[in-house]
């Protein structure tokens, strides 16, 4: 049997070299701190314990306190299965870098290890490194070191699962099979767990759960262990759904192609515009230099029309001024005279001028009167002499009187006579002179007003008849047959769209016929890669199952016990198989076995082979129809890519066509708003036209019957005038006439008066002679009256003659020929006026006419200029644009230059949208790639992005997104499909991978039940108590209480359901959260290292009439006295060491270090059921003189002084010596 046989220091804590034999029960007394549980804990590092464990927190490390030189060792001496011994050595890595682990293959010898020895009889150790050479030269095999705890393990235990997970799995396989422990075919896995409990003083329920959790992982029990990585799988899930958010935004993907597309046709109707606006801006210049020499000459006319007109009017005013101040001067002069005639009038200059006539008469009859008074004064009485000589006086003097007054009276007839002939010859020529103006006004009154009413009637049938012109008309005919022409290739484009359509959707339809052929494939590949799997599983099958010992051990099983087994039963790896006597029975009956077919699971390797061999043909077979299919799938997918390309091209084209049909209609619709919005315009500028002529009709009326009633005023005035002067001047003569025919009656009767007079003085003087006083008074009266009379006409004779003067020139000439000339200036200002007014007008028509075709040209320098400015602002954009590719015909434009203009500007606008939209569809790709790509796809969009970014002229990086645009395609169309397949298989096998955990983690659940029935088989089989009538341990499985279980049993019906549709495309997005979560709640659970954590323990005990139900450490000292806990605890212990050591047959060493608590038949009882168990106990009883040391066969102290190691023996007690004497006699004498 294998064991440990002894354990040797060499430099360490204790000095020297110490030996510590372990061929039996072997106990170290000692005081307390005296070093005997440090002894004890170089048991489990044996065993494969991690040497940092076993050290307490509160001490150096393992290295520095057992091993603090180069040349310090521990040295494990135990016998191999073979029956030789072997050492296990452990030294110092050196640096604090831990121990390092060397076997060697024979026992051990302190000669070996001693390099020289010094004067005092100290010897000097060689290293760990020189010790190779030592035994390499003895021929001594000896192992390279090994630096991992783990790896040792493996070694010592004979652990194939950790010997075939290491990365030297060959080296540790060779020194498991040359070093092991146990035998082949055998291991104590987990035993450095037991070991260590064993020795532990806390934790006990721990290291009980502990112990059950390595049974059931000994017997196949593991913790499934996903190898799924969580950073893959957030990366799988954040690339599939950006994967499968490209496929959800396929449609808007489709529209970017769509709208990239009508981008491309933009720019290359906009180079076309480009290429005709080249013509255009020669022809507009030339254009606009023929209008501005017109608009010069327009100007020129316009200026020379102003200054002829001002020319022409300022002369008119001229020459009105003129006659106004002659009009303005003869009324000055005429009122004038007519002030002087009032003048003549108040001094009553006519009569003075009478009376001045008749100064001679009155002097004449101031002689008489002065004669009368002589008469009357003289003494004489010559009274008939005087009578005669007076008569005959008055006679001379009357008559003479008379005849000048009828002279008078006759020159006064014919003046008046002449007087007359003038007024009638003057009053008919101003009557003449009034109709001939008169006349002539009306005349041009007639031809003016007959012009306007000509062009009112043509302005009014204008606006009765406004409509389009024919350069109007032209436009809209040529128009309409563009919109017939765009209409025509709408409906093309339309046909060629509507056929692409039916091609893709026939094709798509094909495609899913093959799809659906790849589900079928697929299915067909899984089924062949289970079955191949299946029997891969059976030419490979797991380490401890029993198809494998079967097959190590039974060659030839599959005739014999393989045709009845259970298949299930193959796979199981707690059967614990070992060979036993040959026989053909099975549990004791036999069977003819060759009747029986061999089950396909109970087959050699060669028909293994074969059958594997079939199924990986009938797997390649599946798979390659799979590709062949999945080829054609892609083919006709590029084929389908072109498809839908060629409608997104034919969509393009159809848009464009119907777009431009649209615009021509809307073209259309602008050109008559324009159209009629021009016909508005003349209509009202007609009709402005119209009011103006009306008003300038009315204007003329006005004008004309303002002319006639100032004619009629002049006319009046001047007739009146001509009535006043003449009414005047015969008046005056009238006047005089009736003052000759008075003063002849006067003279008449003065004459007949005076000789009356005369005869009656004669008659008185002959009657009287006397002297009358009163008569002479009265004569002197008369005499000095007269005498005043001729005085005061005698004092106006200068002014008679100034009137004279006056009369016969101012008033007689100068005033007739005033007033003629008055009225003919006046009638001058009356044509002046009318002539400016007409000059105004005609000034006014014409310059309307000049200005309204000066506003057109105008307008047209105007629009040439905008357009001017449009075409060299869009051929500076379109330049700046650098616009690629050569124009077809039907991309150049047609149409008038505003709508290209138009259409230029409103496809810069659709190019800045297409671009703006692409920029922001190719940002939003950018952020959901460089968030949610993986590696491949992120490093190739990378790539091309770096590629696409140009500098600009300040020297800044951007992206060119529309050259980005061509590697999106690339994405969407051939990366993104690729891709999908690719996560679609990754996603398959993360849910393959969590499906298996959940099937390990759910056999595991059925299986916790099975091995608790077991153990508590194992737990009631040694040990019997005092007073514990049963004892059972109760393992109670976890799984479900798991955090993450309710997660991971959805995804695994998320996965069945994704199973079911064949895993058809890529899972939703409820599959990646419930991964997601599955996998974070499985992170942070950890089911890392050991069954431990899916377990939860219960110790059951019937001690008495009391159930006890034991779950903590505290419930288990608190079930009975202290010694009583400790051996329940060994009790389970027994069960659990028996468990994992399973077949093998070596001895297992207890570190018991609570010995002293219990009483001496417990004791024994403990030491009974170890060696029935194959195990030896290193007990640290503290009592040298204990009688329990008599059940140890090596007995050791330790001095506290001197720190040495001694072998002590007990005391023997009298009565037990002769009692075991008188037992040896009655053996004796008991018959043979």
């Amino acid at each position: 049997m294998s064991t440990l046989n002894r354990i040797i220091l060499i430099n360490t804590h204790l000095p020297g070299e110490v030996e510590l034999k372990l061929n039996g029960h072997t106990n170290i007394c000692g005081t307390n701190a005296s070093g005997k549980t440090t002894l004890q804990r170089l048991v489990p590092v044996f065993y494969g314990e991690y040497p940092s464990r076993v050290v307490p927190a509160t001490r150096d490390s393992f290295e520095r306190w057992y091993l603090p030189t180069e040349s310090s060792f521990i040295i494990y001496e135990y016998l191999r299965p073979s029956g030789e011994l072997a050492q296990a050595l452990l030294s110092s890595a050196g640096d604090g870098k831990g121990v390092q682990f060397r076997f060697v293959g024979k026992g051990f010898e302190l000669e070996d290890y001693i390099k020289s020895r010094t004067d005092d009889n100290k010897v000097v150790c060689w290293s760990a490194t020189e010790l190779r050479r030592v035994f390499r030269e003895q021929g001594v095999p000896f192992s390279n070191a090994i630096g991992s705890v783990k790896d040792y393990r493996a070694v010592i235990q004979n652990d194939r699962t950790l010997i075939a997970n290491a990365a030297n799995a060959t080296e540790l396989r060779q020194l498991a099979d040359q070093y092991a422990l146990s035998e082949r075919g055998t291991t104590l896995r987990h035993m450095e767990k037991l070991v260590r409990a064993v020795h532990s003083k806390e934790g006990k329920m721990e290291t009980i759960r502990q112990m059950v959790a390595a049974i059931l992982e000994e017997d196949g029990v593991e913790t499934p262990q996903t190898r799924l990585n969580p950073a893959r799988v957030e990366e799988w899930i954040k690339e599939s759904q950006l994967v499968a958010h490209f496929e959800t935004i396929r449609p808007q993907f489709t529209k970017l192609e769509q709208r990239f597309d009508a981008l491309e046709l933009c720019e290359l109707q906009l180079k076309g515009l480009a290429e005709g606006f080249g013509n255009d801006k020669i022809g507009l210049q030339g254009k606009l230099d023929s209008l501005g020499r017109e608009q010069r000459e327009a100007q020129f006319q316009l200026t020379e029309l102003a200054d002829n007109h001002e020319r022409d009017t300022a002369d008119k005013k001229a020459a009105r001024s003129d006659a106004k101040a002659d009009a303005d001067t003869l009324e000055s002069r005429l009122e004038t005279i007519e002030d002087e005639h009032q003048r003549w009038l108040e001094l009553d200059i006519e009569q003075v001028q009478r009376d001045l006539d008749a100064l001679p008469q009155w002097r004449a009859d101031l002689g008489s009167l002065r004669e009368r008074a002589k008469l009357l004064t003289e003494k004489h009485s010559d009274i008939e002499a005087t009578y005669n000589e007076r008569r005959g006086q008055i006679e001379i003097t009357n008559n003479a009187a008379l005849e000048a007054l009828r002279e008078r009276q006759d020159q006064a007839r014919s003046q008046q006579a002449d007087l007359k002939t003038q007024q009638q010859n003057q009053m008919r020529e101003l009557e003449e002179s009034f109709r001939n103006q008169r006349s002539a006004a009306e005349q041009r009154h007639h031809g003016e007003s007959k012009a306007l009413e000509l062009a009112q009637q043509k302005l009014q049938l204008q606006i009765d008849h406004t409509g389009y012109s024919a350069d109007e008309r032209q436009a809209l005919d040529v128009l309409e047959a563009r919109i017939d022409e765009a209409f025509g290739q709408q409906q093309q484009a339309e046909r060629a769209l509507d056929k692409a359509r039916e091609q893709e959707n026939s094709l798509r339809q094909e495609r899913q016929t093959l799809q659906d052929q790849l589900a079928g494939l697929r299915r067909n590949v899984s089924q062949c890669q289970a079955r191949f799997d299946e029997i891969d599983a059976l030419r490979f099958p797991k380490d401890h199952s029993l198809l494998n010992f079967l097959r190590q051990e039974r060659p030839d099983w599959y005739h014999s016990i393989g045709k009845v087994i259970r298949p299930e039963l193959l796979t199981r790896n707690d059967l614990k198989p070992a060979l036993g006597e040959q026989s053909d029975s099975l549990f004791g009956v036999s069977l003819e076995l060759a009747n029986l077919e061999a089950p396909e699971y109970a087959q050699d390797e060669q028909a293994l082979e074969q059958q594997a061999e079939q199924a990986r043909l009938a797997l390649e077979q599946a798979r390659q129809a799979q590709q062949a299919l999945e080829g054609d799938i892609a083919a006709q997918q590029q084929r389908l890519q072109e498809l839908s390309e060629a409608v997104i091209r034919a969509q393009t084209h159809y848009q464009n066509a119907k777009s431009q049909h649209t615009r021509l209609i809307d073209e259309k619709k602008q050109q008559n708003e324009q159209f009629r919005a021009a016909i508005a315009e003349r209509k009202l500028a007609s009709q402005k036209q119209l009011k103006a002529v009306e008003a300038d009709l009315a204007k003329l009326q006005s004008d004309y019957q303002g002319f006639v009633e100032q004619l009629k005023e002049q006319h009046l005035e001047a007739r009146m005038d001509k009535e006043a002067f003449w009414q005047d001047r015969l008046g005056s003569v009238e006047h005089n006439l009736q003052q000759i025919s008075q003063d002849l009656a006067a003279r008449r009767e003065q004459k007949a008066e005076e000789l009356a007079e005369c005869e009656r003085w004669y008659q008185s003087e002959l009657k009287a002679r006397g002297v009358d006083d009163s008569q002479i008074a009265a004569l002197k009266q008369q005499i000095s009256d007269k005498e005043q009379a001729i005085a005061r006409v005698e004092s106006m004779r200068d002014e008679v003659k100034n009137y004279e003067i006056w009369f016969k020139g101012p008033f007689s000439i100068e005033q007739p020929q005033k007033q003629a000339l008055l009225a003919k200036a006046r009638q001058e200002i009356l044509e002046l006026d009318q002539a400016l007014s007409t000059l105004e007008r005609n000034f006014k028509a014409i310059r309307k006419e000049l200005k309204e075709a000066q506003a057109n040209v105008e307008r047209g320098l105007t629009q040439g200029n905008e357009q001017m400015q449009q075409l060299n602002e869009l051929l500076s954009e379109l330049t700046k644009l650098k616009l690629k590719g050569p124009v077809a015909s039907e991309h150049l434009p047609s149409g008038e230059l505003d709508e290209r203009l138009r259409d230029a500007r409103e496809k810069l606008k659709q190019r800045d949208g297409h671009r703006s939209v692409i920029r922001e569809q190719i940002d939003h790709f950018d952020g959901q790639i460089g968030q949610k790509a993986g590696a491949e796809l992120a490093a190739n969009w990378e790539q091309w992005r770096s590629d696409c970014i140009e500098t600009s002229d300040s020297g800044v990086p951007k992206l060119d997104h529309i050259k980005m645009m061509s590697h999106l395609r690339h994405l969407m169309n051939h990366l993104v499909p690729q891709r999908l397949e690719v996560l679609r298989g990754t996603g398959q096998n993360f849910g393959l991978d969590l499906e298996s955990y959940y099937h390990v983690l759910a056999d595991i659940d059925k299986r916790i039940g099975t091995q608790s029935k077991r153990i508590t088989r194992e737990v009631g089989d040694e040990l019997f108590l005092d007073g514990v009538s049963g004892s059972a341990v109760q393992i109670r499985s976890r799984i479900s209480d798991l955090e993450f279980w309710d997660e991971l049993s959805a995804f695994i019906q998320a996965h069945q359901a994704w199973r079911e549709q064949d895993f058809a495309g890529l899972p939703g997005e409820e599959y990646a959260q419930l991964l997601r979560r599955a996998l974070e709640v499985i992170g942070r659970t950890a089911l890392t290292g050991s069954v431990a954590k899916l377990l939860e323990i219960e110790l059951r005990l019937r001690e008495g009439n009391s159930d006890l139900v034991i779950r903590t450490d505290r419930q288990l000292n608190e079930s009975s006295s202290h010694g009583m806990a400790y051996l329940i605890l060994c009790k389970f212990l027994l069960a659990f060491t028996r468990l994992l050591r399973g077949n093998s047959q070596a001895v297992i060493h207890w570190p018991i270090d609570e010995l002293g608590t219990l009483h001496h038949v417990n004791v024994k009882k403990i030491f009974d059921a170890c060696e029935n168990n194959r195990i030896a106990v290193l007990g640290a009883f503290p009592n040298p003189e204990s009688e329990v040391l008599n059940l140890f066969e090596n007995r050791y102290i330790i001095n506290k002084q001197t720190r040495q190691l001694q072998v002590v023996q007990p005391k023997v007690s009298p009565i037990a010596a002769r009692l075991q004497a008188k037992q040896s006699a009655q053996r004796e004498e008991q018959p043979a």
